[in-house]
């Protein structure tokens, strides 16, 4: 019984730890990541599965439930955490032009020098977010303040290299809900995301209380 305990524990805290770096990367491992990390990880919950096994003689059955139990409950609070933990992504843009090279991944700033997503700050800067370009870290993020005294916040999205955030080529208006009104201010993370196919799209959390919000586009892009 200490064995298959400890074999559950185990289970438990690697597949946690898996599951904490899948969402660290965005959520963009391939089917090839899933296995190569799966399958050594995997090994001592089995090993010691076969030593409980041993250790039970005829009571291998009884051995074999229990430790299966013990991964269906992984599961469920897997998926549970998993649907807590949705986002709601919108689609900014289908195929953006991406610069295909091997960037470091640090954070764009002004004067650009390549093209990058970003927004349009109070001032009418251009708050840039993440450069385009491929292959590239999957998202980036920005922490934004909203006065709800004006009503529900609206974010205007541009991509290109001008200050000016108006001189940029114009990607659409999107506004925020699924908050709480009873409170004077929104602290929000906003986030830039290019999908495994290239399409970018644009994720809201709430940043005190890890609330996922809802995004959806007011004003269509530019031609």
């Amino acid at each position: 019984m200490i064995v298959a305990a400890a074999g559950f524990l185990y289970a438990l805290v690697a597949y946690g730890f898996i599951g904490w770096g899948w969402s660290d990367s965005g959520g963009h491992w391939s089917m090839t990541q899933w296995i190569l990390i799966l399958i050594p990880w995997s090994v001592p919950f089995w090993i010691l599965l076969w030593v409980a096994y041993r250790c039970c003689g005829s009571s291998w059955r009884q051995t074999l439930m229990a430790e299966g139990a013990g991964l269906a409950i992984i599961v469920l609070l897997g998926a549970t955490y998993r649907w807590h933990m949705r986002d709601f992504p919108v689609s900014v843009e289908r195929q953006p032009p991406l610069l295909e090279i091997h960037d470091s991944g640090y954070r764009p700033g002004l004067p650009l020098s390549q093209a990058a997503a970003g927004i349009e700050g109070a001032d009418g800067k251009f708050v840039p977010m993440m450069f385009l370009v491929w292959p590239q870290p999957g998202w980036n993020f920005q922490d934004l303040t909203f006065d709800l005294k004006t009503g529900s916040p609206e974010i205007k999205v541009y991509r290109g290299t001008n200050e000016v955030a108006a001189h940029n080529h114009f990607l659409g208006t999107f506004q925020i809900s699924g908050f709480s009104r009873a409170r004077p201010a929104l602290d929000v993370i906003l986030f830039f995301q290019l999908s495994s196919d290239r399409q970018l799209f644009l994720i809201a959390r709430e940043r005190n209380h890890n609330t996922h919000l809802k995004l959806r586009r007011v004003e269509v892009a530019s031609e």
